[in-house]
């Protein structure tokens, strides 16, 4: 998922609709590592289902091969999760 190098991020969004229920209590998140980076994410909203799990700070291990994860409650059966840009480390 990559946003237009010169447009606005914020409140930018993925939608990931997954196949069958699923229970969720981690997200794993690994910016671009190669071609242009020279903006990244700093904050996701994180919502499952339509329900806010949090605002969730990306910090540089995102942007490291291994990347980062993110843990929350569980959520049982979930089916959608969204992730919406609410920080850059550019702000607008």
């Amino acid at each position: 998922w990559r946003v237009d190098a010169f447009g606005p991020a914020i409140d930018e969004r993925l939608v990931l609709t997954l196949d069958q229920p699923t229970d969720i209590s981690a997200l794993k998140f690994v910016q671009p590592l190669s071609g242009s980076r020279n903006r990244w994410i700093t904050s996701l909203e994180v919502d499952v289902d339509g329900e806010t799990v949090g605002l969730i700070e990306l910090d540089r291990s995102s942007r490291q091969r291994d990347g980062q994860i993110v843990r929350f409650p569980t959520r049982t059966d979930a089916r959608k999760i969204e992730l919406r840009v609410a920080d850059t480390n550019v702000g607008e």
